[in-house]
């Protein structure tokens, strides 16, 4: 698809255009993104859907008036750095609020198999937040949002209520982990009695 027309055909609304361009790019995005950065689908595909609203969005506020490029190409550095910008989250993540257990996997030489653990471990510790504080660590640090913003979505009064949703879902966050890790340390060395 040549660029200037795919520019042209969606600032006149033709919705066509995107999805044939959404169609075409898709699979070989995701196999690139998985191979290239050894990510999940599911992390190429979020990476994608971010690419191709950034593409349409750019078009629709006139910042992208033309390509020097493929629109193939232009997608796919754009879904680059929102894979880069995913992975660079949930490092933040892991780090921002574990912390200490992360540094104690380090410190005992633990490989990539077991940081994995750490991070199923998260997961799974997520799942027994509210609702509300899943959102706010959601859209934090997957969906990079700004507290203003995560306030207007989720319906808070302010910024700084979205701020203080955040610090108390991860502190409830980070008492759960380090409740599952001492049970783990416990039924490891022998020290629970059932």
């Amino acid at each position: 698809m040549h660029s200037k027309k795919i520019i042209e055909q969606v600032r006149a609304g033709n919705e066509r255009a995107m999805e044939s361009l959404y169609k075409m790019c898709r699979p070989k995005f995701a196999i690139w993104v998985m191979k290239s950065y050894g990510c999940s689908h599911e992390t190429a595909m979020n990476a994608y859907q971010g690419a191709i609203l950034a593409f349409y969005e750019n078009i629709m506020s006139g910042k992208l008036k033309h390509l020097e490029c493929s629109p193939e190409t232009y997608l796919f550095a754009i879904g680059k750095n929102k894979v880069q910008g995913q992975m660079r989250e949930e490092r933040k993540w892991s780090f921002d609020f574990l912390n200490v257990a992360e540094q104690e996997a380090f410190m005992e030489g633990e490989d990539q198999v077991n940081k994995e653990k750490v991070m199923a471990q998260i997961e799974q510790c997520l799942e027994h937040l509210s609702t509300a504080y899943r959102e706010v660590l959601y859209c934090y640090y997957y969906q990079n949002l700004s507290m203003t913003e995560i306030a207007k979505l989720l319906g808070y009064k302010n910024a700084d209520t979205a701020k203080n949703m955040k610090y108390k879902a991860i502190c409830q966050l980070r008492r759960l982990f380090e409740r599952r890790a001492k049970q783990r340390h416990e039924v490891i060395s022998g020290d629970h009695c059932y």
